[in-house]
């Protein structure tokens, strides 16, 4: 406001008596200082008064005379009485300055205020100034939401705005464009910028711009002399209306003056987000996570960064919803670190797993009057994806925000979705539990994929049976992605081992009635070549639908054929150790009965019908004990030229050998195999005193497709 005197200026007389004397004296000069300005501001009111109808006569007269009404002057005559009259309507502005300045300072204005609509108020300001306009060969225009409604005075208004007009007008280059346009203020207000194409205000002139008498030198040659009250007296109105101006810079050549007055608004239709019904579990897990309050980490900036490059918004965030705000873990395009969660966009976000979009708030009740699309940041675009963390739990949400409404087509929200993926499992990498870490990394091993790991994902809308597999999935069952689309729940079923399916569906139900965390389960599968192999399925529920059926699964899916291999093969050796214990416990006295016992323990293991404990002496093979079907034709004693049989090859070998298919192995064209047609055989030779006795070996007539177990037994 206009300063005026004032007794708070004034010291107190008490203390010291020289500080009393002082004080005293201070006071004095205050006394006389203001009663100097009183009469100085009477006088200067007085005056002009005085010389304000004399005057109005006077620039009258000079209007007729110049109109021609009189008759025609000779050239310079007229001349000098236009020459007369601009300085008379010069005077006369500069009495009007002084007479409401003096009316400011002695509280004398008044105004009244009540809600106007500001269509009128500012098409009455372009016609009024419209022929100014035309003389200065200026484009004299008006924009905005003109319809918003203001608390204000109509009359003083149309004052401030006639100044700003007459300004811009003046200041303005030939050709040049002056714009009046309305746009949503701060704080429940809206502001009125009249802006100008002119060189502007300098910078260091541009606190003092509202000041008494102040007038910038802007470099323009055109005249635009004034009395330098104009502006003050309009910071002086505004603040009378509960207003403020300001100067308004966009960039060179543009700039302005503004003005921001109180908005009428309607009946507020803005909803503050819902409560999940999960609020506490999600909101432990939200500090469980450690990110709240965290100090920035590049990790999520990249994704952030990356975000406003490919969707061209000026704002994306990283946003937590915490108890009473939304936290900004990553935030471009914001200076503040958190907003409050009653007026937020992602509060809506986290209601459900599907994204959230607004591609023009102004069109939405739900948010065409939040403080956060009326004021800054002026939000009129808004995508939200929520970020889940390994439990499912919404967090908060990876956010798109514009200023201007725009599309948001089905590559725009699937390529969004692609960037919250990224941050979830940058948030789980962070999961308290280092057990649940564990159990769960396959699930975050998406980005690994990409790298080409050899873990395979999936997932399954339960409802529909539509699935997603990644390369890797079809590769451990020997297949190209492309060979086995289109793809759905259907596509396992066919490649799982059919007596695997029950076991899998009984593991599904327990999961979908709560009565298990995670779908865990290791089947066959058949492979592109006709061989089965183990995989390693798990996966979790992470989306159910409004009547708690299961919606959406994820998971990974392993080969674990040579884990299942080595289990096997653990089982073999137990069974061995087994075998031995047999052996070793086993009461029977008799040699030949034990010898034979071990034989037929040693086919069963080895699946191989015929067993043979041979002695040979120089070239000649005899069967000593033996286990074989009753039609194999053996009998103990029974001889064989030593080269007629596999042992030969073990003899030439002088160690154990083992033969899964003989017509594929080099020993093909031998005479036993001619004569005989054994295709498996496996044998070990038998020394006694360090002498070789014969050989123990095992036979069959059919091939073997697995490699003969080979236990490491104790010595």
């Amino acid at each position: 406001m206009v300063q005026t005197p004032s007794k708070t200026d004034r010291l107190d007389p008490g203390g010291a008596s020289e500080v009393r004397n002082l004080a005293i004296a201070f006071n004095h000069l205050m006394d006389e200082r203001d009663a100097i300005s009183t009469m100085k501001d009477q006088f200067v009111s007085n005056v002009s008064h005085e010389l304000r109808t004399p005057l109005t006569s006077i620039n009258g007269a000079l209007r007729l005379i110049d109109s021609g009404a009189t008759g025609n002057l000779p050239a310079r005559a007229q001349a000098m009485n236009s020459l007369a009259l601009r300085n008379g309507q010069r005077l006369q502005l500069l009495i009007s300055d002084l007479l409401d300045f003096g009316k400011l300072s002695a509280g004398q204005m008044s105004v009244t205020l009540a809600p106007e609509l500001l269509q009128p108020i500012i098409e009455s300001t372009v016609l009024d100034n419209q022929t100014m306009a035309d003389e200065n060969k200026v484009v004299l225009t008006a924009q905005g939401n003109l319809r918003q409604k203001v608390i204000t005075d109509p009359h003083r208004l149309r004052q401030i705005l006639d100044n700003f007009v007459s300004n811009a007008i003046k200041f303005s280059p030939a050709n040049g464009n002056v714009r009046i346009f309305v746009e949503p203020g701060t704080a429940g207000s809206t502001r009125i910028v009249v802006q100008d194409h002119g060189d502007g205000v300098p910078e260091t002139f541009v606190e003092h711009l509202f000041d008494r008498f102040s007038q910038a030198d802007t470099g323009n040659t055109k005249t635009t002399a004034g009395t330098g009250l104009g502006l003050a007296i309009c910071r002086e109105l505004a603040a009378l209306m509960n207003g403020r101006l300001g100067y308004y810079y966009d960039q060179a050549p543009i700039s302005g003056l503004s003005c921001r007055l109180s908005e009428i608004r309607p009946e507020s239709t803005m909803k503050a987000p819902e409560i999940p019904s999960n609020e506490l579990e999600r909101q432990f897990a939200l500090d469980q996570s450690g990110l709240l309050d965290s100090n920035p980490e590049e990790r999520f900036d990249r994704f952030t960064r990356m975000a406003c490059k490919m969707f061209d918004v000026p704002i994306a965030l990283v946003s937590l919803i915490d108890r009473n705000r939304q936290w900004f873990k990553s935030c471009q395009g914001l200076a503040v670190p958190e907003t409050p969660r009653d007026i937020s966009f992602c509060g809506h976000a986290i209601l459900h797993s599907d994204l959230f979009i607004i591609e023009d708030t102004l069109q939405d009740d739900r948010f065409n009057d939040n403080p956060l699309v009326r004021d800054a940041p002026f939000i009129r675009f808004y995508a939200g994806a929520p970020l889940h963390n390994s439990e499912g739990y919404r967090l908060g949400t990876m956010c798109l925000i514009d200023r201007k409404p725009r599309r948001f087509d089905g590559e725009d929200q699937a390529l969004l979705r692609e960037l919250a993926d990224c941050i979830e499992r940058e948030i789980n990498i962070q999961a308290a539990s280092e057990f649940y870490i564990d159990l769960k990394r396959s699930e975050r091993r998406a980005r690994a994929v990409i790298d080409g790991t050899k873990v395979g994902t999936w997932e399954w809308n339960v409802q529909t049976g539509e699935t997603v597999f990644n390369k890797r999935w079809a590769e451990i069952c020997g297949y190209r992605l492309e060979e086995l689309e289109p793809v759905s729940i259907q596509t396992w079923r066919n490649l799982a081992h059919p007596e695997d399916l029950a076991e899998s569906e009984r593991l599904l139900t327990a999961l979908f009635d709560g009565a298990m965390d995670e779908y865990d389960y290791r089947c066959r599968m058949r492979h592109k070549d006709g061989h089965w192999v183990w995989v390693h399925d798990r996966g979790q529920v992470f989306e159910w639908t409004s009547e708690g059926q299961p919606l959406r699964m994820y998971g990974t899916h392993a080969d674990i054929s040579a884990e299942m291999a080595n289990l096997e093969k653990m089982q073999q050796q137990n069974t061995a150790l087994s075998i031995l214990n047999d052996l070793a416990l086993d009461p029977e006295t008799d040699d030949d009965t034990r010898i034979r016992k071990a034989l037929k323990l040693g086919a069963d293991y080895l699946d191989l019908p015929l067993a043979i404990v041979s002695e040979i002496t120089g070239t000649v093979y005899t069967v000593r004990w033996f286990d074989a079907p009753e039609d194999a034709g053996l009998s103990a004693g029974q001889s064989f030229a030593l080269g007629d049989t596999y042992c030969s090859i073990t003899v030439d070998c002088d160690e154990s050998l083992s033969i899964e298919h003989m017509a594929r192995s080099p020993y093909r064209s031998h005479r036993c195999y001619n004569q005989f047609g054994l295709e498996s055989y496996v044998a070990a030779p038998i020394y006694l005193q360090n002498k070789l006795f014969g050989t123990l070996n095992f036979s069959s007539p059919t091939p073997r497709f697995q490699a003969f177990p080979t236990p490491k037994l104790p010595s």
